[in-house]
């Protein structure tokens, strides 16, 4: 169970760091922006499709997990869950390869506005529809799982702390998985309306879109870090400091 959460905690952590570092990496190198943000571009759509693709490995290991425990040990054990690392990666890079070069995407830097990605359509409706096969495989997971937990619901648990520790990370995937629907829900709508008149509303929504695309990334380590006993113990540790620093500097006050 520690495993598996520190499993998912790296590759999210690795993933958030990632897309993040290339944006600092980039505006740091604005001088030579070209190349540089060519290379942020490509990383930061890497980085959402590795992510998108996955979060199915994850629920699709919860859901082994307690509905076929011979399977997941064959599944998710041992040197298996590189594998699943390292094809994710590979389909992941293949889909930026070809959205970044059949539309042509090219990303510049504006003082007003900040980032700003440029090109043609492309590719870039079928590819990103074809991601949409992996949050629709988590939510079929998520009905299983549900149904399977509502049978079970009344029946004994003879390890509570274990089936509480895997109901939290289930929770987690599931806001995480959430936090993708109203990312597909929000692309889909920009995409089918027409705003040759409304060019104004388009773009503040498009920012909107550019800000939820690191929701998924940033949900899952946040609430893994949250549902820590011993980090919540720091966090109110420190936040207790805090509080006795403050009064007893108002209580020196002359």
């Amino acid at each position: 169970m520690h495993r598996m959460i520190a499993y998912q905690s790296i590759v999210m952590v690795t993933l958030t760091t990632t897309s993040m570092m290339s944006q600092i990496f980039a505006w740091f190198l604005i001088s030579h922006n070209f190349i540089f943000l060519q290379i942020a571009l490509f990383s930061d759509v890497v980085t959402k499709y590795f992510s998108i693709t996955m979060l199915y490995p994850l629920i699709f290991n919860q859901m082994l997990s307690r509905l076929y425990t011979d399977m997941w040990v064959k599944a998710f054990t041992s040197r298996r869950i590189v594998y699943y690392m390292i094809v994710c990666g590979l389909v992941s890079s293949i889909a930026a390869g070809i959205l970044v070069i059949t539309s042509g995407i090219k990303r510049y830097y504006a003082k007003n506005i900040g980032f700003y990605d440029s090109g043609i359509p492309g590719y870039q409706l079928n590819i990103n529809r074809f991601f949409y096969i992996f949050p629709a495989g988590c939510l079929v997971c998520y009905i299983v799982l549900l149904v399977h937990v509502r049978r079970k619901s009344h029946a004994t648990t003879p390890n509570r702390f274990h089936d509480n520790g895997k109901q939290r990370v289930f929770v987690q995937l599931i806001v995480t998985i959430l936090c993708y629907v109203v990312m597909c829900a929000l692309f889909e709508f920009l995409n089918y309306q027409d705003w040759s008149s409304n060019t104004v509303t388009k773009i503040n929504l498009v920012g909107i879109l550019n800000v939820i695309n690191y929701l998924p990334e940033v949900s899952l380590p946040c609430l893994l870090l949250l549902t820590n006993k011993q980090m919540r113990r720091k966090i109110s540790m420190f936040l207790a400091h805090r509080s006795n620093n403050v009064s007893v500097s108002v209580v020196n006050i002359p």
